[in-house]
């Protein structure tokens, strides 16, 4: 690792003007020696170009690249980004997002100690930039792709593909993409690379600090993103009938009820409702847990949603 990149780090700009200068800061003061870091300009209309540009000026040491493309949304600018990745490993970061301190050096750390696929760590919501953690040393445990996949589809670890680093050939030697013109694409993606990772770190440390604010994708209620998770759920179906897996068969069917219902739930339309029942046609009803169980049943009683409008009053939901 002396001399080669080890690390891409690809980030997607678009229309992002008032938080960028934050992302920036605080992948400057990481550890950076061998990294490549990359922003892929989604065609921003607002200045966030220009912002990047002018941090760049002010910053001569850092050799960080910016690359343009016509704006095709999140999934299309982290592809783009991927064809000009040189790294060992590929770290997708939101750009209003942040890296906690140190993070870079842990994680190279981490890889050096043993041969490793992905690394997987924890993350900090925030709204006001939070103080920063300090590290010395992070406690990681190893466990087999197929332990990952079992943790995504049993709800334990979220799909977010800026909360792991993995080896670019999982991207290009499984022809992993993100879909393009589609919300939830972490979703769609992320189960692939816990497939096709032989070897997994984790560690509870929270490396990234994600930034909750009223225009990203998870505070959205469209019937564009119910299809996307239904689309999603087809995806996965389809991809592991070509890669049968123990971690799916097992564990899917809770997964695939909880987005099903998430989805139904983001628009109560007919539409959805025949999508909902085709999706828990293909399930096992008698291992899903209870509660999907009871949902499922209000749904088809047409009571669904007064009951989530009572427990979303109560602040409640289905998880």
């Amino acid at each position: 690792m002396k001399n080669a990149i080890y690390l891409s780090l690809i980030i997607p700009v678009y229309n992002v003007a008032n938080y960028i200068v934050d992302c920036m800061s605080s992948i400057a003061s990481q550890e950076l020696e061998n990294c490549q870091v990359l922003f892929v300009d989604d065609g921003s209309k607002d200045e966030s170009v220009h912002v990047i540009e002018h941090y760049l000026q002010n910053h001569p040491q850092f050799n960080w690249q910016i690359v343009h493309k016509p704006n095709g949304g999140l999934s299309s600018a982290r592809n783009y980004g991927l064809r000009f990745a040189q790294g060992e490993y590929v770290w997708f970061i939101d750009s209003d997002d942040m890296l906690a301190e140190s993070a870079v050096h842990l994680l190279k750390t981490m890889i050096q100690k043993r041969p490793v696929d992905t690394v997987i760590f924890g993350y900090q919501r925030f709204i006001d930039i939070p103080k920063s953690e300090h590290f010395e040393n992070v406690s990681s445990e190893v466990q087999s792709g197929k332990n990952f996949l079992a943790d995504i589809f049993s709800r334990r670890r979220e799909s977010y593909a800026w909360s792991f680093i993995t080896k670019r050939s999982l991207y290009l030697n499984g022809a992993v993409r993100f879909p393009e013109g589609r919300n939830y694409e972490d979703m769609a993606t992320t189960y692939q690379i816990a497939y096709f990772s032989q070897t997994v770190v984790s560690t509870d440390q929270r490396l990234y600090l994600y930034r909750d604010r009223k225009g990203s994708i998870s505070n959205h209620v469209s019937s564009q993103y119910a299809n996307d998770l239904f689309a999603n759920l087809s995806d996965c179906q389809h991809f592991f009938l070509q890669h049968p897996s123990s971690s799916y068969s097992e564990n899917f069917g809770d997964f695939a009820a909880y987005y099903a219902l998430l989805a139904y739930q983001q628009n109560f339309t007919k539409q959805m409702y025949q999508k909902l029942l085709s999706v828990f046609k293909q399930l096992d009803l008698c291992k899903l847990n209870r509660r999907y169980q009871v949902a499922y049943l209000l749904a088809r009683m047409r009571l669904l949603r007064a009951v989530q409008m009572i427990r979303t009053r109560l602040n409640h939901s289905w998880d």
